[in-house]
């Protein structure tokens, strides 16, 4: 399930996946290719569950070349607590790897290709969610791909009946660079972001727009407060406070919380308030008449906290990248303030976004990609046109641009893991990070993706 479209695609996914230990020809425990599946996908074969949300996540612009984590994510339910996954790629490679590769393997699919899939029934946690992960290397000239992937949730009884399967997709573009020009002394390019079309999200009808507003209202709540719980978590382990794996004991996963304590505490109880919100606002009938990311109450929990975290993930991504301690108080300076001004950036524009979309319900006017969300075209940015979105767009991003360049020099940032490895390209590689973050949040809770 992608939060948005983008132009041109050049590479196709086809994916697939069928579990539980079966008689029947088609069940396959240990994983299956693409060569044994219709146009169907796993529904040939697997019937009569309840279908569940799938989500496939990951960054959604990388640097031609790079290698980047994907997780497929199955939202099953305590009957169908066992899932499974394939995923293949006509370009670039995909490979074993990420947070929740246990459990998966390698196939041969069609054309000879290689294939992610499950390697056994794997179990969801405690809310029947089933994760698993995957690599995936982009080709070193691409501008824009595709990826999909099949998520089954399944009981485990012994054949293919009660099992429910779903289509995801993300969508993945090139984050160009133009090419350095040799001098005596070389100078860093700057990044220039990847084309994104603008959205279109509908006019909701007044029955839903109390849920519409709660939607933003709890996202743009939540966000803040999850970036600031780990951030807190990733500034102590900077300083030697806290040891550990950066990603598991401060970051976490779409579905799962930080292993360091207070950390979950924060993000569990934000999570908690954003939910009740969402109940008191969103009833199925008001689903109904949106294109949020659920068509009922008890999925747009699952996908909003799912999107959500996500968000964060890809901003921490960008923001630190591997992180380890470090005794140098002007690096460790540097990295809170990129930390810092990068989410402000993040949730102002969001926001800001977020207001001008709400404000049409008053105003009635059509079109509220252009008025309140802009588009990115040819590596610039285009703003919206409602003047006062605009504007705090544009004061947010000056403001991490000033801080930025006032408490980090070149060198802090080599230093660190953080995108970018000079003070222009950090800056520049944060704005279209953070902004592709802004576009899929708008287009999971206002629809409107091509």
């Amino acid at each position: 399930m992608s939060p948005r479209d983008r132009s041109i695609t050049h590479w196709l996914l086809v994916a697939v996946l069928a579990l539980a230990p079966a008689p029947a020809a088609q069940a396959y425990s240990a994983g299956i290719s693409s060569t044994t599946f219709g146009a169907t996908g796993c529904p040939a074969c697997h019937v009569g569950g309840t279908t569940p949300s799938v989500l496939l996540s990951g960054p959604s612009s990388v640097q031609p070349g790079s290698t980047a984590d994907y997780t497929l994510t199955v939202f099953g339910n305590p009957v169908q607590d066992f899932g499974g996954f394939n995923a293949t790629a006509s370009l670039g490679t995909l490979s074993v790897g990420g947070p929740f590769a246990s459990g998966t393997t390698t196939i041969t699919g069609l054309g000879g290709a290689t294939e992610i899939t499950h390697s056994a029934p794997k179990a969801g946690d405690f809310m029947s969610f089933v994760e698993f992960s995957f690599r995936w290397t982009a080709p070193a000239n691409f501008t824009a791909v595709t990826l999909r992937g099949w998520g089954n949730a399944v009981n485990l009884n012994g054949n293919s009946i009660g099992d429910a399967a779903a289509l995801a997709t993300i969508e993945v573009s090139a984050m160009a660079t133009s090419t350095p020009v040799p001098t005596s002394t070389p100078t860093p390019t700057a990044i220039v972001c990847g084309t994104t079309a603008a959205l279109a999200p509908p006019l909701p009808a007044d029955s839903a727009r109390d849920c519409q507003v709660a939607i933003a209202k709890a996202g743009s709540k939540y966000l803040r407060k999850d970036l600031t719980a780990v951030g807190d978590c990733l500034a102590a382990l900077h300083s030697g406070v806290l040891t550990g794996d950066s990603a598991a004991l401060c970051v976490g996963g779409p579905s799962t919380l930080p292993t360091h304590a207070k950390t979950a505490d924060r993000i569990g109880r934000a999570q908690s308030k954003a939910l009740a919100l969402l109940e008191s606002a969103c009833p199925d009938t008001a689903l109904d008449d949106l294109d949020a990311c659920a068509a009922t109450q008890d999925a747009l929990g699952d996908c909003f906290l799912a999107q959500h975290r996500q968000a964060v993930i890809d901003a921490v991504a960008s923001q630190y990248g591997t992180l380890v301690p470090s005794d140098d108080r002007g690096q460790r300076k540097c990295q809170k303030t990129i930390n810092s001004a990068a989410s402000r950036f993040l949730t102002t524009t969001l926001k800001a976004a977020q207001k001008c979309l709400n404000k049409r319900f008053v105003t009635g006017v059509p079109d509220g990609g252009a008025l309140c969300v802009g588009a990115v075209m040819g590596g610039v940015f285009i703003p919206p046109t409602d003047e006062k979105a605009a504007a705090e767009m544009a004061a947010a991003e000056a403001k991490l641009i000033d801080k930025v360049g006032d408490k980090c020099d070149d060198a802090q940032i080599a230093a660190l893991d953080a995108c970018g490895d000079t003070n222009a390209n950090a800056t520049a590689c944060l704005l279209c990070t953070h902004r592709d973050a802004v576009f899929d949040l708008l287009a999971s809770a206002f629809g409107g993706a091509e």
